[in-house]
């Protein structure tokens, strides 16, 4: 927002848009880290109080991968900056999957990759230059068969495994994140995953957290050539409408943009 809006600190971020093939990604598995990261070193220093990048900008787990986010901090830590980034992560499974898993049962395909004691999650990761840990939000509103497959239709996960589909579980609550300001202080801050900035209700519960803007990290690759990127962006700007925030979207390729 502009410096003197009332009640809104002036946040100044930086959208890096790496446009790398995502069919590539995950196979290639630092191809987007590396680009992102060089793209993040060209930015000029000392300008930004964060930097965003895309959903699923790495293509593994960061939180395990201590040597790549001391990369990460390194690179974003010149810049002065925070990041707010999609990452791939995990956590401990629940109930009947637990439980196959402690009694050595036979797993399907989709259990091997959900991990069997652990589950993976499509979540938003805060990176703070001054090395706090990792905190993140898991997406709480999947995409069927994309990221997951109904309960109802459980029969047909393995199959679903085979044309591409995830396997990725839900997080069970909304987060916010207490950004710090190169000028001082902090801004509070939402950040939602792709096809959540579709829904308005959700939105407006991490508002009634005191969120006081709000970041969009998407992927519309998959959509190159339809109207769904520029009608996805499009959406962004009701939320900024709806509940008087600004939106930083930061999308994989398709459009990123900030609406103030």
């Amino acid at each position: 927002p502009p410096a003197d809006a009332p009640g809104l600190p002036a946040i100044r971020a930086a959208l890096v848009q790496p446009d790398t093939d995502s069919n590539r990604k995950f196979p290639e598995r630092n191809l987007a880290s590396l680009s992102l990261m060089k793209l993040t070193m060209s930015l000029r220093a000392g300008e930004h109080d964060v930097v965003v990048w895309p959903e699923t900008a790495t293509a593994f787990v960061l939180r395990e991968q201590e040597a790549r986010l001391r990369e990460i901090r390194e690179v974003v830590g010149a810049q002065g900056a925070a990041l707010i980034s999609g990452i791939s992560d995990r956590r401990a499974a629940a109930g009947a999957e637990a439980r196959r898993a402690d009694r050595g049962e036979e797993r399907s395909r989709a259990d091997e990759i959900k991990g069997g004691k652990f589950r993976k999650v499509n979540a938003v990761g805060l990176v703070r230059p001054d090395g706090a840990p990792l905190e993140t939000y898991e997406k709480l509103h999947l995409v069927p068969f994309g990221e997951y497959v109904p309960p109802f239709l459980g029969f047909l996960e393995d199959m679903a495994m085979n044309v591409g589909s995830g396997s990725y579980g839900p997080g069970t609550e909304v987060r916010t994140f207490d950004l710090p300001l190169r000028e001082g202080g902090t801004a509070r801050i939402a950040a939602v995953i792709c096809l959540e900035s579709n829904y308005p209700a959700l939105v407006g519960r991490f508002v009634d957290q005191g969120a006081r803007a709000l970041v969009v990290v998407a992927n519309d690759e998959w959509y190159e050539g339809t109207t769904e990127p520029a009608q996805h962006a499009a959406i962004a700007k009701l939320r900024a409408v709806e509940h008087r925030i600004p939106v930083l979207r930061c999308s994989h390729a398709g459009v990123s943009s900030i609406v103030d």
